[in-house]
């Protein structure tokens, strides 16, 4: 029997999140409200000063306080430290499941980032947040049933180190939480940010992302997607969804294979390169500026 979704446990935030969650959400944003509220909250205050440290940055000198991490990620980051924080804070559900889960999500949002920078650069900050949480129904599989999402991931991790000899047999990590669970971690991460009430973009994005949606091109008119033109890609959600296929297909050349397990990427390599008007050098540069 699968799992209700509406059953499933998510992340509780706590009233400081809340209280903060609710501040970035309007339009007069005061710096020092933010601070104010940050610094009541050790949890959030260390989760914030982490991520302006985290490799995103390339910080040349630590942060060490909350006011000069504030200034250094701007809101739209800000946004992205909170939801980590969230997420991290229920320690004693967290384990190794849980860390190699970030490192995907780290590795992605910082891919993410750095192709929009080439391509969409004022798509950077937004991409950065929907690579950091576009698998965070993972971690709430994960911390549903730990010692089955544990297995789950292995099983995914082998299918990955198949695939790499020519043996295309293994499933990937939604087809088997399908089956061990009734729904896949794609459906759980939509619900995850409609409870946090992200942007209505941002849960639409990754909900189009992880269905395969295609908005613009006709497979029947464009079969060979044979075009340079930047106008063959028309919305920045179009943008958006192949940026986030692109940094999967490069997951792979900026980490070690004991953190990649094989889900479903909707769009193939070739498609998302012509569709973002990227070239060979661009992607090395990118993928250099990502190594961790």
């Amino acid at each position: 029997m699968g799992i209700d979704i509406l059953q499933l446990p998510l992340p509780q935030v706590s009233p400081s999140g809340v209280q903060l969650l609710e501040a970035l959400s309007t339009d007069d944003i005061d710096f020092k409200d933010l601070e104010v509220i940050i610094s009541k909250d050790p949890t959030l205050a260390s989760s914030i000063i982490k991520y302006a440290n985290s490799p995103l940055y390339h910080r040349h000198s630590k942060i060490s306080n909350v006011q000069t991490a504030l200034g250094l990620l701007g809101i739209k980051n800000i946004r992205s430290a909170v939801v980590m924080a969230i997420m991290r804070s229920d320690k004693t559900k967290q384990n190794n499941t849980d860390e190699l889960i970030w490192k995907h999500c780290e590795s992605i949002s910082m891919l993410c980032r750095h192709i929009a920078k080439v391509c969409a650069p004022k798509l950077a900050d937004d991409m950065q947040f929907i690579g950091l949480i576009h698998d965070i129904g993972m971690l709430v599989l994960n911390h549903y049933d730990a010692k089955k999402y544990e297995g789950l991931i292995k099983e995914a991790q082998l299918s990955t180190l198949s695939e790499k000899q020519g043996d295309m047999r293994g499933k990937k990590l939604d087809l088997l939480e399908e089956q061990a669970f009734g729904i896949s971690h794609d459906v759980v991460t939509v619900r995850v940010c409609d409870h946090f009430r992200f942007v209505e973009q941002v849960g639409f994005v990754i909900d189009s992302y992880h269905a395969g949606i295609d908005f613009d091109i006709n497979p029947e008119t464009d079969p060979e997607i044979g075009f340079e033109s930047k106008e063959h890609v028309k919305t920045d959600v179009d943008r958006m969804i192949y940026i986030l296929s692109l940094a999967h297909h490069l997951e792979s050349q900026i980490v070690g294979s004991e953190y990649l397990f094989t889900s479903t990427i909707p769009f193939d390599y070739d498609r998302c390169f012509k569709l973002l008007c990227l070239d060979e050098s661009l992607v090395s540069q990118i993928t250099k500026q990502c190594q961790m």
